[in-house]
């Protein structure tokens, strides 16, 4: 009993080495949101409040800026999901001042985004998430 006892125990010492985390240093601030992210023809894009729209560089391991024609990332409009489907990266950005949310579609890897005139329905039932964008994955 006690050979299986330590074996576990060691088991679970070295499964705890494995798993480590790295900080990715995304955000600008330490107090900054993280809103969204989402992988897209194989890159990672993030959203980030304050800062917008952010890929991953594969090469440098540093988040770039995507600088892309949406609004720009402020309190009063930020992009709160972003989805990939097909060859499209989807930005749903959300406005406070007239309460409503506006879907962006890009098929250049997010550099030019025209908005979804076809939309994507958001999600009434159940209330708890009503308003939400239905997922386009």
């Amino acid at each position: 009993m006690k050979k299986i006892y330590i074996f576990l125990v060691s088991v679970f010492f070295l499964s705890t080495l494995n798993a480590q985390w790295t900080r990715t240093n995304v955000a600008p601030v330490t107090n900054a949101g993280i809103a969204d992210l989402c992988v897209h023809n194989g890159e990672l894009f993030t959203s980030i409040d304050g800062a917008g729209l952010k890929k991953l560089n594969n090469v440098t391991n540093q988040w770039d800026t995507v600088h892309s024609n949406l609004p720009p990332n402020s309190n009063a409009a930020h992009i709160t999901n972003l989805a990939s489907s097909g060859n499209s990266l989807y930005a749903y950005v959300s406005n406070q001042f007239y309460a409503g949310t506006t879907i962006y579609k890009s098929t250049d890897g997010g550099l030019n985004f025209v908005k979804d005139t076809t939309g994507h329905p958001l999600m009434t039932y159940p209330a708890s998430v009503a308003g939400k964008p239905i997922s386009v994955k």
